[in-house]
């Protein structure tokens, strides 16, 4: 999905609340985009990420299912393909679970 993305996009990276190894999961996320020269924006707002979503070929939230289902019906209305990092305690609606320094670092 991300090779298929308009080069001129970036990937947002929707974080709606504070959570434990946010700012780390961030940090890796945006290395590892610009490793593969893929741009990313930081979202950190419901407003913020209404003016940003027009820029972005794909979102991908960091939090728990709160932030996925908030995010989920904006991405879906612009039709912006949404994924997951789940920081919460249940994580029924994100893809990935902390592990994610292990997964994109290992991808």
């Amino acid at each position: 999905m991300i090779s298929r993305m308009n080069s001129s996009k970036v990937i947002g990276l929707v974080a709606l609340a504070e959570k434990p190894g946010l700012g780390e999961a961030l940090r890796i996320m945006r290395r590892e985009l610009s490793r593969h020269g893929l741009g990313s924006c930081v979202i950190e707002t419901p407003d913020a990420l209404e003016r940003a979503i027009g820029r972005c070929g794909m979102l991908v939230t960091f939090g728990g299912d709160g932030t996925m289902l908030t995010v989920s019906s904006l991405a879906a209305m612009h039709r912006v393909p949404l994924a997951g990092v789940n920081l919460g305690r249940l994580g029924v609606k994100s893809n990935y679970r902390m592990g994610i320094k292990d997964f994109l670092l290992n991808s």
